[in-house]
C-alpha cells in the first residue's frame, strides 16, 4: 500500500504544471478579447512522461500518461479588462473528478503605438485557482495537489506591423494553501521522519513569439518555473506532493485557426526537457472554439 502510495505521489508532481492548461502556456496571454466578447474552448489533452527528474540531476525510469477534459472561458468585462476561467476534468481508473478551478482578471493599462504601425501592451494578471471537489491529491491520475494560488502576472507585448509578435511574461505564485491534518498523518505513519512545512512559492518567466493574422495564430514559447522551497523527491522515502519544489524548462507551440467569425480551433504542445521534482512530460491538446457577441456591435477579436 505504502509503495502504491509513493507511485501515486510521484505521479501527481508530475502533472502539477498541467492545471487549467487550454493553451499550453497559460490560461493569461498578451490579447484581450474586447467588449462583449466571449470566448469559450472545450479541450482535450493528452500527456505521458517516461523519465522522472529528482533533485541533483538524478532520473528514474517512471512512465505515465494521462487524459484530461478541460474547460477555458475568456470574456470582456470593458475594452481594458477581460475575465478568464478555467477548470479540468479528470477521468481516470481511480479519478473522476473537476479539480482545480481558476478564476483571473486581465487588466491593460497601456496600450500604444510605438515608431510608425508597431505597438506596445502591458497586461497585469491576478486570480485565484483552488479545489471545487474533495478529489485525493496523491493518486494516480489527479491533475491537481489541491493548491490554493494567487498568482501576479504581468505581460509586456510587442506587436509589429505584418502581425508579429513577441512577448515577455513574468509571474510571482502565492501558495496559500497548507497541508491538512490528515496528510500530515498519513505522510508521518509512512515517514516517521517527515516534518510537515508549507508549500512553497514559485515565479514563471517566459519568452514567446509568433504571428497573429487575421485568420490564424501561432506561437513558439519558452518557459522556466522556479519554485522557493519546498521537498525534493527521493526513492522510496514518502513525502506529500504538495510540497514539492518542482523547477522545469518548458518548450511549446500553439496554432489557432479560425473557421468562421463564431468559431475555431486550437492545438498546443509542450515538452519539459528538463526540471525537478517532475517528469519530462510531453502534452498535446485539441480544443474547439466557439466566440459569442454578447453586444452585438463589435466584430469577434483573434
Amino acid at each position: 500500500m505504502i509503495l502504491r502510495v509513493f507511485r501515486c505521489i510521484i505521479f501527481s508532481a508530475t502533472l502539477l504544471v498541467l492545471h487549467g492548461k487550454v493553451r499550453g502556456q497559460g490560461p493569461i496571454d498578451g490579447y484581450l478579447k474586447g467588449k462583449g466578447m466571449l470566448d469559450i474552448a472545450l479541450s482535450y489533452t493528452y500527456s505521458s512522461s517516461n523519465k522522472y527528474f529528482g533533485a541533483d540531476n538524478k532520473q528514474f525510469d517512471l512512465e505515465y500518461e494521462s487524459h484530461t477534459a478541460g474547460l477555458f472561458t475568456e470574456y470582456g468585462i470593458s475594452d481594458k479588462v477581460d475575465a478568464v476561467l478555467t477548470l479540468p476534468f479528470v477521468i481516470t481508473d481511480e479519478e473522476k473528478n473537476f479539480q482545480d478551478l481558476g478564476l483571473f482578471i486581465k487588466y491593460r493599462p497601456l496600450y500604444v503605438q510605438v515608431k510608425e504601425k508597431n505597438k506596445l501592451g502591458i497586461i497585469l494578471s491576478t486570480g485565484y485557482s483552488f479545489p471545487v471537489s474533495n478529489y485525493q491529491p496523491d493518486v494516480t491520475g489527479a491533475l491537481g495537489q489541491r493548491a490554493q494560488v494567487i498568482p501576479l502576472k504581468a505581460v509586456a507585448q510587442f506587436e509589429f506591423e505584418k502581425g508579429t509578435f513577441i512577448n515577455f511574461t513574468g509571474a510571482y505564485h502565492l501558495r496559500v494553501d497548507r497541508l491538512s491534518d490528515a496528510t500530515i498523518e498519513e505522510a508521518q505513519a509512512a515517514n516517521p521522519l517527515f516534518q510537515p512545512s508549507r508549500p512553497g512559492n514559485f515565479m514563471t518567466l517566459m519568452l514567446k513569439g509568433g504571428l497573429a493574422a487575421q485568420y490564424y495564430y501561432f506561437d513558439l514559447y519558452a518557459e522556466y518555473q522556479k519554485t522557493f522551497d519546498g521537498v525534493d523527491f527521493e526513492d522510496s522515502i514518502v513525502k506529500p506532493s504538495q510540497l514539492y519544489a518542482v523547477d522545469y524548462l518548458k518548450l511549446g507551440a500553439g496554432f489557432y485557426y479560425s473557421i468562421d467569425s463564431h468559431t475555431g480551433f486550437a492545438l498546443n504542445a509542450a515538452y519539459i526537457p528538463a526540471g525537478k521534482n517532475i517528469g519530462n512530460i510531453f502534452s498535446f491538446s485539441a480544443s474547439p472554439i466557439m466566440k459569442i457577441q454578447t453586444n452585438k456591435k463589435r466584430k469577434p477579436k483573434l
